[in-house]
């Protein structure tokens, strides 16, 4: 008796799609009409949507909604896979996370129906499975006219289902656009956070680019992790009542998320690299482990939510700052620096370091003209006594004699 061998993937393990650029028409063509033979259909239908999601790219999603699109079961599902691979269209990466694993599916570009032709291997499996002599041709097939359909009689069925979409507003049609670019003011482990935040707890409606972004700025900032975000995410979504009712959630707000954020306890570690350290344990740590304020935590949060800068950037930045203003944070100053190191493109902190230096130079050489222009004694302390005439002094004297 055999014992089926037990799956090693599981239905919430989540799947991202990579590959180097979109196929071409007669590659997708070869797919259909040269592959699928040889593949199957049910490969066929893994392969085109795996690619249809990547071209409309997102974040990590779990393997459940491959399943739901496909109606593949993970048996089915990883048998597919095998087909894709063995014919070298496909390449799997599988990483262990906490209590879920993350798959990387590689696509790999199908053969254009000359170079299939002229492949020896696929050719003669392509026989095998059709029974033909050569794919040629269903080559042949792939270039082809229109029909003339006015002397042909419709004996379409009959639609069961109207396909008039209705709305009862503008703003329920959603556009589809490619999801959030990151940049590099965040650094977030966007995979672990979803693992961590399932739909009951974060509708897939709620994780606009814009909410999304938002959540890696401000977790970068504070330094949270990605399990404890999706607890403060499940927090700001929950009613007074201490319970969600998804119904009656339009959006999630940002403005709560960020106050929770800021009222999370903020760890000060010491680390060779110090410029490492979230912004906020960054100006702790210049701070002796003093907590920041509300107010500079705004404006230190600004730096990432609003002019993007890099984590890095916005320490060095600081760091400079708390030098010449006497360790103030001063928001009209700070947003004047943030505005023009922006302006300047400055993403990395070798370039922020590099600002730092011109800027401390060219205080220097001001600082030195100014004192220039002065007279000697601002510079050395010392004042010149005016000589004075004596008839000058008597007659200073007498004037005083007469006022009294």
């Amino acid at each position: 008796m055999t014992i089926a061998k037990q799956s090693q993937l599981q239905i919430e393990d989540l799947y991202r799609v990579q590959t180097a650029n979109h196929f071409s028409q007669d590659a997708l063509a070869s797919l259909h009409m040269l592959y699928q033979p040889i593949i199957g259909a049910q490969a066929t239908c893994v392969f085109q949507t795996l690619y249809m999601d990547w071209c409309y790219p997102t974040f990590a999603a779990s393997h459940r909604m491959l399943f739901a699109l496909t109606g593949l079961t993970i048996r089915e599902w990883e048998d597919a896979i095998v087909k894709l691979e063995e014919y070298h269209l496909l390449e799997t990466y599988r990483k262990q996370l906490d209590h879920v694993a993350q798959y990387v599916y590689v696509l790999i570009q199908p053969l254009d129906a000359d170079s299939f032709i002229l492949s020896n291997g696929l050719s003669e499996a392509f026989k095998r499975a059709t029974g033909l002599e050569s794919p040629e041709f269903v080559y042949n097939r792939l270039s082809h006219s229109e029909v003339d359909l006015s002397t042909f009689t419709n004996k379409t069925h009959p639609n069961i289902i109207s396909v008039t979409m209705q709305t009862k507003g503008k703003n329920e049609k959603r556009a589809i656009k490619p999801a959030y670019h990151l940049s590099n003011s965040i650094v977030f482990d966007y995979e672990k956070f979803f693992a961590y935040c399932s739909a009951n707890k974060f509708p897939l409606r709620l994780r606009t680019d814009e909410n999304l972004a938002f959540i890696g700025e401000i977790a970068t900032v504070y330094g949270i992790t990605p399990e404890r975000m999706a607890t403060l995410v499940y927090y700001v979504l929950k009613d007074d009542a201490g319970t969600i009712d998804f119904s009656k959630v339009e959006d999630l707000n940002l403005i709560k998320l960020q106050s929770r954020c800021a009222r999370e306890k903020q760890v000060v570690t010491d680390q060779k690299d110090p410029y490492t350290l979230p912004p906020i344990s960054f100006l702790q740590s210049k701070f002796h482990g003093v907590g920041l304020s509300t107010i500079d935590k705004k404006v230190i949060t600004s730096l990432s939510t609003e002019m993007h800068l890099a984590p890095e950037v916005i320490n060095v930045m600081m760091e400079y700052i708390l030098e010449v203003s006497n360790n103030k944070i001063i928001d009209n100053f700070v947003q004047m620096v943030a505005g023009e190191w922006s302006r300047d493109g400055i993403t990395t902190r070798e370039q922020a370091l590099k600002k730092v230096k011109e800027a401390k130079q060219q205080r220097k050489q001001y600082t030195a003209k100014y004192r220039e222009v002065l007279p000697e004694y601002y510079q050395t302390g010392a004042v010149e006594e005016t000589p004075t005439n004596e008839e000058d002094e008597a007659a200073f004297l007498e004037a005083i004699k007469n006022l009294e």
